[in-house]
């Protein structure tokens, strides 16, 4: 009975949401059209029988889209286009690569993830904006050892920012993250979509380029990467991006898959299950784990297309890393370009 219930509640509820649903299709097909431009040439608008064969071929897609997205709280601004973004992964190789030369990174903007507001370079670099992306930094149902190190990192956040920070998170998060944060008068959020697309081409970048849409977020870097790109950077630079996991993989002795799960500020990492939610109870198999991981991969390469696109360049200067999609250029050649960038200014 309380099944029949439920599915009745849900119907008259999207009954209810129909209309608005209809609307928000209706101004998106709009939007696509006017918004609709060639991924090999940001300056030819296509033409208006190309974009109802487009929309006609998209339907359910922009349906969906428009059902379950909300409008985008950033747009990217064209400021930014000569300024540089670092996007720090928490990588073993990040302590090394950034601990002489740290410097540099006040050469432009920085951007960090996840646990890293628990570390001494949070205070000393100062990022200007974070982000968060796995819902286990705001699922209500997270298991308690989550629950416990997401309050820690919100917790360091509130004590040491005193400088203006912007937290990216998805709007699914919304509710969770502004009781947290609001009184805080350094700290700014924002909010982001992290619906992901199965089509390419023109749909793809346009969707990207309205905000209502992104890349496979496997991985908090792959949000990261795409919100440097949707605020307007055309050179990031990451950094701590070694994604080296399935070296560290093994089974335990009860045939469960184990891993390192080594980050920069983690001296003594010990095998442990591979969780896919923190409980020991809902571990990866190996096929999954596989699987994930190529997925994780394959959105790094939507993001350098969708970099292509806009003119953007993104550059992998992690000493250590399993990311091909990005071109590789070691930090000190980084540092050359960007002193004579500042010259040229």
């Amino acid at each position: 009975m309380r099944g029949y219930v439920n599915a009745l509640r849900h119907r008259i509820i999207n009954l209810i949401r129909m209309p608005t649903n209809i609307i928000r299709t209706a101004r998106l097909f709009l939007m696509v059209i006017r918004e609709g431009r060639h991924p090999e040439d940001a300056a030819e608008v296509i033409g208006l029988r190309k974009a109802l064969g487009l929309l006609t071929r998209n339907a359910g897609l922009l349906w969906r889209v428009a059902s379950t997205t909300h409008e985008p709280a950033q747009q990217a601004e064209d400021s930014r286009n000569g300024r540089v973004c670092f996007v720090l992964g928490n990588g073993p190789s990040l302590d090394a690569d950034i601990d002489e030369k740290s410097g540099f990174l006040g050469m432009g903007d920085t951007l960090c993830v996840n646990d890293f507001a628990k570390t001494d370079l949070y205070i000393k670099i100062q990022p200007k904006y974070y982000v968060f992306a796995d819902p286990c930094w705001w699922v209500p149902t997270s298991p308690e050892n989550i629950v416990s190190r997401r309050n820690h990192v919100y917790g360091e956040m509130l004590r040491k920012t005193s400088w203006p920070l912007t937290i990216y998170v998805p709007f699914a998060a919304r509710s969770y993250f502004e009781p947290i944060f609001s009184r805080s008068h350094n700290i700014h959020l924002s909010f982001y979509n992290i619906t992901s697309l199965d089509v390419e081409g023109i749909l793809e970048y346009i969707l990207y380029d309205l905000g209502l849409a992104m890349p496979k977020c496997q991985n908090v870097l792959v949000g990261a990467l795409f919100l440097s790109l949707r605020l307007g950077y055309r050179k990031i630079i990451l950094l701590g991006a070694d994604h080296s996991w399935h070296e560290t993989l093994a089974l335990d002795d009860a045939g469960r898959v184990c891993m390192k799960n080594e980050h920069f500020y983690d001296k003594d990492s010990k095998l442990t299950p591979w969780t896919k939610d923190g409980t020991e109870e809902n571990i990866w198999t190996m096929g999954e784990l596989f699987h994930a991981l190529a997925k994780m991969f394959e959105g790094y390469w939507q993001i350098e297309g969708y970099a292509r696109y806009l003119g953007a360049e993104i550059c992998n200067a992690s000493s250590v890393t399993f990311i091909d999609a990005f071109r590789r250029k070691h930090i000190a050649e980084l540092l050359g370009e960007l002193a004579v960038d500042v010259q040229k200014k």
